[in-house]
């Protein structure tokens, strides 16, 4: 009969528990998401898409999802000021994008200047985004790239440009 009781106990404490995560999980989003074209950037099909979505706790949730990808490796993403077929500054930088699953989820509050951000600024903004072969010296190799916010209408028929390098504003006079 002990061990009756102590399984029940167990079965009520991890079915209240669980519950309870599901319930946490539905309310941390508001319901606001807007969703923007990832196209490829190289002979690589890397294309796929980029979820913007409002959450209640004062982050904005970046969800980066391409197809194609495959192996161990994790490519680096920005967030970049203007267009994509423009040089532009760095504006954030996001969750590398795992080649295992094609996935990247990034909770933004702060954009790298320490400014500020939230979900009606991010689609309202005059920016792109870029996932990058890696952070060395072939940087310049787009994978996957799309404009997003204000950005998000305009044509896709321009080459990509080149990132510029962020340069923090305490490294500014170094």
């Amino acid at each position: 009969m002990k061990i009756f009781s102590i399984l029940l106990l167990t079965f009520i404490i991890l079915f209240a528990c669980e519950t309870q995560s599901r319930f946490d999980a539905d309310e941390i989003y508001t319901g606001n998401a807007v969703v923007y074209p990832l196209f490829a950037g190289t002979e690589f099909p890397f294309d796929g898409k980029v979820t913007i979505r409002e959450r209640t706790d004062e982050f904005t949730e970046i969800d980066i999802q391409v197809k194609n990808t495959q192996g161990p490796r994790y490519f680096p993403i920005h967030l970049h000021y203007s267009s994509f077929d423009v040089s532009a500054d760095l504006a954030a930088w996001l969750e590398p994008l795992s080649a295992a699953t094609g996935n990247s989820k990034t909770l933004i509050k702060y954009l790298a200047n320490e400014s500020p951000v939230t979900y009606h600024d991010l689609i309202e903004f005059d920016g792109h985004i870029k996932i990058h072969l890696e952070s060395g010296p072939m940087r310049d190799v787009i994978l996957s790239y799309g404009n997003i916010g204000l950005n998000a209408n305009k044509p896709i028929d321009r080459e990509v440009a080149l990132c510029t390098e962020f340069v923090p504003a305490y490294r500014q006079n170094q």
